[in-house]
């Protein structure tokens, strides 16, 4: 995903060819689906922050969701239009508009000033609005990928915790995901370097074989580790 402050400098996601890969891991992209869809609401509006080429926010908008597509990319937007979304390239774009639902996955480690970026979002809230929030977690898991998508972090929990705190949001749940993924990635990490290589056939094995099972173990680790951190949080009256 790319990174919605960069339009300015010229930005362009820089590894599009992964997004197509991850269409073919099914169960990862459900699992999404899902935690996406947990929390929104036909009669509310939903804003996609950092929406790539669509796959969470087109089913939305095809199932009769309120949706919005924010993504700074020309070329990705131009796919979200040609399907039917209302769409914008930038926050400032959206003008006084404001969402009941905000997510946003994998987005937040591309932009540098990340803490300003979740204070805008809090104020693109309504009151009692949800912001849900899913990034790569544990530096120790940096690879050459992480260097050529223009990552410039990965969280830890108790960071993003405080990050979204000092924002304003009261944090309902912060967890890691994917267990076996972290360990996977770990051990992949400390054998083969900073490689990070990925190939449509090994996403699928790992999709098939092992998130299942890793999304079964998570209840019992999401405290303590896991490839990616998701959090849900929301804009309360005060």
């Amino acid at each position: 995903m790319p990174n919605p402050h960069a339009r300015d400098e010229g930005y362009d996601y820089p590894l599009a060819h992964v997004l197509e890969l991850l269409t073919g891991a099914a169960n990862y992209n459900a699992y999404l689906a899902k935690t996406v869809r947990q929390y929104a609401r036909t009669d509310q509006s939903t804003l996609d922050f950092g929406a790539g080429i669509g796959t969470f926010a087109i089913p939305l908008h095809e199932a009769g969701y309120d949706i919005t597509a924010l993504e700074p990319s020309d070329q990705q937007r131009r796919l979200l239009v040609d399907r039917g979304l209302a769409t914008a390239a930038m926050l400032a774009d959206l003008r006084d508009q404001r969402f009941d639902y905000i997510y946003t996955l994998n987005v937040l480690e591309h932009i540098d000033a990340d803490q300003l970026v979740l204070a805008e979002l809090f104020e693109r809230l309504r009151s009692n609005g949800i912001l849900l929030v899913y990034v790569p977690a544990f530096r120790a898991l940096w690879t050459r990928l992480d260097d050529e998508a223009g990552h410039l972090r990965r969280y830890k929990r108790g960071e993003l915790a405080f990050k979204l705190r000092n924002s304003g949001f009261v944090v309902e749940n912060i967890a890691y995901v994917d267990c076996i993924g972290f360990l996977v990635a770990l051990v992949a990490r400390l054998i083969g370097g900073r490689s990070g290589n990925l190939s449509r056939a090994t996403i699928s094995i790992y999709d098939t074989l092992l998130f299942p099972l890793s999304r079964r173990l998570d209840p019992i680790f999401s405290r303590f580790f896991g490839k990616n951190l998701l959090a849900v949080c929301r804009k309360r009256d005060t």
